[in-house]
């Protein structure tokens, strides 16, 4: 698939000391309740450039009429434009990724019928990750809407 995935070595998903790629972390510290890790501003543009590499490749094994279907979430620009101005400007200097819901990179990919069904939200007050501890020190509940996306090939 992406032949530039600069892989360190063989991941185990259940263990965190094992780096996923090279380049991409700027800071790990482990901490009692897991491993905090601080990615780079030029790691944060890889992983989206290979998010829609991703993209373009299931486009590109897809028969016609095969579907991509995607389930994730994001912070809406509603929620984002509510925000304290600070919080605005540190969450999305610090964590961009939240705020894209890549529906522009799903089409970008090739995608022309996608229909995204909403499955809820969730909030960082209920959270126990990296977000939430950041969210909270900006004295702010980030909300984010889950949703399943369903792409079809129709060319």
């Amino acid at each position: 698939m992406d032949k530039d995935l600069d892989v360190v070595c063989e991941q185990d998903w259940l263990n965190t000391v094992k780096p996923v790629m090279s380049n991409t972390i700027e800071t790990a510290e482990q901490s009692h309740d897991g491993l905090a890790l601080s990615l780079k501003p030029k790691a944060t543009k890889r992983l989206k450039e290979k998010e829609l590499v991703a993209l373009k490749e299931a486009f590109r094994v897809l028969k016609p009429g095969g579907k991509l279907i995607t389930s994730t979430g994001f912070v809406n620009k509603e929620t984002l434009a509510a925000l304290p101005e600070e919080a605005q400007r540190v969450l999305t200097q610090k964590r961009p990724d939240v705020f894209e819901d890549l529906y522009e990179d799903t089409v970008l990919a090739g995608f022309s019928k996608i229909d995204s069904v909403i499955s809820g939200c969730w909030y960082t007050d209920d959270d126990e990750s990296t977000i939430a501890d950041l969210a909270r020190s900006l004295g702010v509940n980030l909300k984010f809407t889950s949703y399943t996306r369903y792409c079809t090939k129709e060319q």
